[in-house]
């Protein structure tokens, strides 16, 4: 309370024409504010759910190591023809454990029979060449 009694207390007062207009161009700029803060907060949400989802998406793998104690690598591997049982082994080249066991396929059959049939020079399943260095003093 002032000295003469008076004391302040907020109450609805009437606006002027260009108050209003004043008021609403600022009400305009503060709408857009808005829009602009909510596209923003919608594009900041994403990206914080996209780093969620790896780090879920990582935990899931580090579990599946820890709970199994194993990790997926890649590991040399050869293949064994087995022509009398009709089968293939994939075969560990460090511990030699058979990792896998399939059916001989048609070619794989007939490279059993016709060794000199077999795959060309190049790639996994290549054949190493046959070392004659014995054979050239023959000639």
């Amino acid at each position: 309370m002032n000295a003469d009694g008076t004391f302040p207390e907020r109450l609805p007062c009437p606006l002027t024409d260009d108050e209003v207009r004043q008021r609403g161009e600022l009400l305009a700029m503060t709408l857009a504010e808005i829009a602009e803060i909510e596209e923003e907060f919608a594009l900041e949400r994403q990206r914080i759910r996209g780093e969620i989802k790896r780090r879920r998406e990582r935990a899931r793998g580090l579990t599946g190591e820890v709970s199994t104690r194993t990790e997926i690598r890649e590991v040399a591997c050869v293949r064994r023809i087995l022509p009398d049982d009709e089968r293939v082994e994939i075969v560990r080249v460090d511990t030699g454990e058979v990792v896998r066991t399939r059916p001989l396929t048609p070619e794989e059959r007939q490279e059993a029979l016709f060794p000199s049939i077999g795959p060309p020079l190049a790639g996994p399943n290549a054949r190493l060449p046959v070392n004659r260095e014995h054979e050239r003093g023959r000639d």
